[in-house]
């Protein structure tokens, strides 16, 4: 079988000779084809074809009659591909492979993204046939046979050890800087998302440094809420950080700060707006209205580059495990009733449950994620609800899988969504904390590095950005809560959620999928309940079911 590669042309670069076809492209990079043309010839081999940035390639040697399509290592870029007979369709819009041809909902994929963040079933879209391919990861074709692989493993790079605490934060510093400078580039038109939290400001921060020294303008955009009455803030979260953002935007004299409040479009409007836009469905659905009010705004402003802090968790300012730290910290030697607990009392009472079956990591709440009961055993579900039980964060996890989670659904979910919305609405985005090189040092950092020595977890931003952030950023224990208004936000539009309430109960595939009945409870509950104490993690799962309602019937 000769093997053909067809791609949306508007995408990249053609090469083609008597030994190869080759499509691709890099932003900002003209030459890169010839680069990869240059050395698939002095190499003859794909394996040692790696570049820096955001990338992907599709490549056949003719005359092995052998495929490659190989992306960057981390990135806000969408992969998407299709065979149909002996061509792969490649391309970065999902609508382009959509008209090649009649597709099918994948109702498994659909139902697992319910309970998990992401699971993966082969690298499935929410269509039969059509594949995603993740960041890091290449798809070999080789006589006729398909194969998708990993060929990047950060969480195997072996631990550092420096002599001096101060060289670990030192020597990040130095890392992040270079990443934000590199991000930035010869952009001209730069913006940041700026929540107030760490990650974002710290980006903002060392982003306007660098611009005030090209003379450059750096713009800023934070979401806050449009009911200050319509959430309480809890005792370990806020839900407004404005105040934050107005304190790093007064620091630097290059700053210019946007504050949205989405007034102008309701959360249902926003999902239904999101569907059509990616073809798709996202965990954090009771944020799709403020994300589709900020990204529009960045479109509509005409900026060529938005800047993000979406993989600092799992880098930069990741918690680590405080009940891995050692006996000899000196947070325990102060602290041994907490050591006890930590490390005694917690893992024994986790691993008694398992072992009793009354631990939630093997219960299934199918109630809390609105799917069928008779949907777990049809579609075979049991891996994404292990998947989604596992003790994450927990006294059992050791810190480098609580770190390769993280980047998993990075790489999975919200880069490749950045990639396809961004690209719709005509800019670029990305993350300075999360560029390949900066995963890979935080890898090798041990889990005490990331703790104080009075055990104030994310440690190491804080060490790094002192003199940069303003202190009561910087020293911030408490987690921002977007969208903390979305209940007050959904009683003032009750008509709309109701109206696809009706709407989806009528469609077949739907009503196998979802209980119908519990998601109309819920909402008479939320109706008449308190704004100040809803539930915002039930709130998500409601308003990503009907994310997942409107597009079985776009397709249905």
């Amino acid at each position: 079988m000769n093997y053909k590669i067809k791609f949306q042309s508007n995408e990249g670069l053609f090469i083609e000779d008597d030994h190869l076809k080759l499509v691709g492209r890099k932003k900002r990079d003209a030459s890169f084809l010839k680069v990869v043309v240059k050395g698939f010839y002095e190499k003859s081999s794909n394996n040692n074809l790696d570049f820096t940035g955001s990338w992907w390639f599709c490549l056949l040697d003719k005359s092995s009659n052998k495929l490659w399509l190989k992306r960057d290592k981390h990135s806000y870029t969408s992969v998407f591909y299709t065979r149909i007979e002996d061509t792969l369709f490649v391309s970065e819009d999902l609508d382009y492979l959509l008209k090649l041809k009649e597709v099918k909902i994948n109702c498994r994929k659909i139902a697992s993204l319910m309970v998990s963040f992401d699971y993966d079933f082969g690298r499935e879209t929410v269509f039969n046939g059509i594949y995603s391919l993740p960041a890091g990861n290449e798809l070999i074709i080789d006589n006729g046979v398909s194969k998708v692989s990993r060929y990047w493993f950060p969480e195997n790079i072996a631990q550092l050890k420096f002599k001096r605490s101060e060289n670990y934060s030192e020597k990040l510093r130095d890392i992040l800087i270079t990443s934000v400078n590199q991000h930035i580039g010869d952009y001209t038109n730069v913006a940041s998302m700026l929540s107030g939290g760490l990650d974002s400001s710290s980006v903002t921060c060392l982003a306007a440094e660098h611009l005030a020294k090209k003379g450059k303008i750096l713009n800023t955009f934070t979401h806050f809420p449009k009911y200050v009455s319509g959430f309480r803030n809890r005792p370990n979260s806020f839900g407004d950080e404005s105040a934050h953002a107005k304190l790093v935007i007064e620091k630097y004299n290059n700053i210019k700060g946007d504050f949205l409040n989405s007034s102008s479009i309701t959360p249902i409007a926003a999902l239904k707006k999101w569907v059509d836009l990616t073809n798709g469905i996202v965990h954090g659905a009771c944020n799709v209205f403020w994300m589709y009010d900020l990204f529009k705004t960045v479109g509509d402003s005409k900026f060529d580059l938005l800047l993000t802090g979406e993989n600092g968790n799992g880098t930069v300012s990741f918690s680590g495990i405080r009940a891995k730290l050692p006996w000899s910290h000196k947070y325990y030697r102060q602290n041994i009733l907490i050591g006890v607990k930590d490390k005694i009392y917690q893992p024994s009472k986790i691993i008694i449950k398992r072992f009793l079956g009354t631990s939630d990591n093997g219960s299934w709440n199918i109630n809390s994620n609105f799917l069928n009961s008779n949907v777990i055993h049809d579609l075979d579900l049991k891996e994404a609800f292990l998947f989604d039980r596992v003790s994450i964060g927990t006294v059992l996890d050791t810190p480098k899988n609580l770190m390769n989670l993280i980047i998993e659904q990075a790489r999975n979910g919200r880069m490749p969504l950045g990639g396809l919305v961004s690209k719709k609405f005509g800019f670029e985005m990305a993350d300075p904390t999360g560029s390949p090189e900066l995963i890979e040092y935080c890898y090798s950092l041990p889990n005490e590095v990331f703790f104080g020595k009075v055990g104030l977890s994310r440690n190491l931003i804080r060490e790094i950005m002192k003199g940069i952030l303003p202190d009561s950023v910087r020293l911030e224990t408490k987690k921002g809560h977007q969208s903390a208004d979305i209940g007050a936000r959904l009683k003032d539009t009750s008509i709309e959620v109701e109206e696809a309430l009706s709407t989806l109960s009528k469609n077949k595939t739907f009503e196998y999928l979802f209980d119908i009945n519990a998601l109309k409870n819920f909402w008479e509950m939320l109706k008449h309940k308190d704004s100040n104490s809803a539930d915002q993690v039930t709130i998500n799962a409601f308003l990503k079911t009907i994310m997942a309602g409107f597009l079985i019937e776009k397709f249905s």
